[in-house]
């Protein structure tokens, strides 16, 4: 059934893919091919209540908020003040309120989870991204930073992390602390990197990184698993 599924994604997707080369839709705006996918995908997740279909509409929702701010910002790549990290940051919070009805909701409660772990990713992904390139939106401004003066974005980002951890180790809910853990570490190794690169001994550098890694490791089951 999953295979089947996967092959109508695609050739949902390849079919509008031919529609953009017809004189009908040659003048569309790109976005709308990205919508019309995205419609199906939604319709079909909850009819069918597959969790397969429905990721491929979080995905292509995505894709569809990517396309249509370029447009509305004339690939500015800043939409309402916001870059395209920030913007995903935002968009995932917005999936993980929304997952919040869904248990008392019956059509969709099967897509909880799901819906669920697509906002996780894309509001701890993004916001880590924040963290190194902050809300600018070109590279030439962005080089002329300092990485110290991101610190608010990284200050976000753990706090948001160790909340994640917080409400997960309280609600026994394993895939909410397992993203605040892992991108609590990802965040902190990308500071590490970031300030200590090239101001300590490459020895030393790497052997603190060993010796992280070694503490970790002897602690992974309790990180993970703390009720265990």
């Amino acid at each position: 059934m999953k295979q089947f599924s996967f092959f109508g994604v695609l050739l949902t997707a390849v079919s509008v893919g031919f529609l953009s080369k017809t004189s009908f839709a040659e003048h569309w705006r790109e976005s709308l091919y990205i919508a019309i996918p995205a419609i199906i995908y939604c319709g079909l997740g909850i009819k069918l209540r597959s969790v397969l279909i429905w990721l491929f509409f979080l995905l292509s929702a995505g894709l569809y908020l990517l396309s249509e701010t370029s447009y509305l910002s004339d690939s500015h790549y800043l939409f309402l003040g916001m870059n395209i990290p920030l913007q995903f940051t935002c968009f995932g919070a917005i999936i993980i309120l929304i997952s919040l009805f869904f248990p008392k909701i019956k059509i969709v409660k099967p897509l909880t989870e799901a819906t669920r772990f697509a906002g996780l990713f894309y509001f701890f992904t993004f916001l880590w991204l924040l963290t190194i390139f902050g809300n600018y939106d070109s590279f030439h401004e962005w080089s002329q930073i300092k990485q110290v003066e991101l610190w608010a974005w990284s200050l976000l980002a753990l706090t948001c992390c160790t909340i994640a951890i917080v409400i997960g180790i309280k609600a026994n809910d394993v895939m909410t602390r397992t993203f605040g853990i892992t991108f609590m570490l990802v965040v902190l190794y990308t500071e590490y990197f970031t300030y200590f690169w090239g101001e300590i001994h490459k020895a030393l550098f790497f052997a603190i990184l060993a010796l992280s890694f070694w503490f970790i490791g002897t602690r992974a089951e309790k990180l993970w698993q703390p009720n265990q």
